[in-house]
């Protein structure tokens, strides 16, 4: 690693030993890094273009030229083309929301922002505005800020619907019948063995294992006598308030098959969510939270505690609009089909 990353020397006879053992490793790992993203310099202004057209850089510059299209009305004045191609492919209204439309095209980081500004007047009325890229998408008038805003926010969504898709969630995925919810049952002390060192070991495509290969390991346990460890070293953890030494497995949760689980599921190419069933405590979800956050997991609660309907739900990630557009339009995936409305545009592009 030294070597090849830091470009590190050694004696020729640690070089000739390096290269022997190492043989091979170095070029796979060049190899695979071989179409990693690459970095180009172009000037700021072609790069600016290129970004907010999804164009290739190179073309961007002959392109220039022959974009010479007026745009599009807008509410409040002409919307330049560039523009109004950046609002069809990336804005998504959700739930005929204005303030969630705007979170989430602002978290695309294309080049373009989508901001509301309120303004009291001399005349006291006040004023809201609404721009894409410092072209106003919508302007209104009102008494009171919360009546501008208001009003401003039925001219956006006129404007936006006719040329973006909408997505309005219909019930979420806890609530869908059907759908595998993980009992407390599979996961308490007894259901399952404890296979949390299976998958923290180190997998034979690893750097760390062809090189442990290579110095003549075999698999097994360590050392010249092959009496060492076997497993990884696993840390215990002790989550609820009991004192050390004290243990109550009888209907308590096991940690390390819930770890297990997350593993897999951040792992798995196929599984997106874990429903995690009402009969957990709120202890035991307090426990789920940590594990999913220490392995990047995104986990919320939805329900409520009085009525025990409360469900926790792990997911390796959050789709952004356009992906779950993707997975509907698309994919006609059953589980998004049920959980979202995709409501196209209304005018004809």
């Amino acid at each position: 690693m030294n070597v090849e990353l830091l470009q590190c020397r050694y004696p020729p006879e640690t070089m000739q030993q390096v290269a022997k053992l190492s043989e091979g490793l170095a070029k796979d790992y060049h190899r695979s890094r071989a179409y990693m993203l690459k970095r180009t310099f172009v000037s700021a202004s072609d790069a600016a273009a290129s970004k907010v057209r999804r164009e290739d850089v190179l073309t961007t510059a002959n392109n220039d030229n022959s974009n010479t299209d007026n745009g599009t009305e807008g509410p409040s004045g002409m919307i330049p083309r560039n523009v109004m191609d950046c609002i069809r492919k990336d804005v998504v209204i959700i739930d005929n929301n204005v303030s969630n439309t705007m979170v989430a095209f602002n978290k695309l980081s294309n080049g373009m922002q989508m901001k509301i500004f309120n303004q009291y007047n001399q005349d006291g009325v006040h004023e809201a505005t609404v721009e894409i890229a410092g072209f106003t998408i919508g302007k209104a008038r009102g008494d009171t800020s919360k009546v501008a805003q208001s009003t401003v926010s039925d001219i956006v969504l006129a404007f936006l619907s006719q040329h973006c898709y909408s997505l309005k969630r219909k019930m979420h995925v806890s609530q869908i019948e059907g759908i595998e919810v993980l009992s407390k049952a599979e996961t308490s002390h007894g259901s399952a063995e404890n296979n949390t060192t299976d998958s923290t070991k180190l997998s034979s495509d690893n750097l760390g294992f062809q090189l442990m290969t290579k110095l003549g390991w075999t698999g097994g346990s360590l050392g010249a006598r092959g009496d060492g460890i076997l497993d990884p070293v696993d840390m215990e953890q002790k989550f609820d308030r009991t004192g050390l030494g004290k243990d109550t497995l009888d209907g308590k949760m096991n940690a390390a098959t819930i770890k297990q689980k997350l593993y897999e599921l951040r792992n798995s190419t196929e599984q997106d969510r874990i429903v995690f069933s009402s009969e957990y405590t709120k202890q035991d979800r307090k426990l789920i939270h940590s594990l999913a956050q220490a392995l990047n997991l995104r986990s919320l609660s939805y329900g409520k505690d009085y009525n025990r309907t409360r469900r926790l739900v792990v997911s390796r990630r959050l789709l952004g609009p356009r992906e779950i557009l993707r997975k509907i339009l698309a994919e006609k995936d059953p589980l998004y089909c049920k959980m979202y409305e995709v409501v196209p545009p209304s005018a004809q592009e």
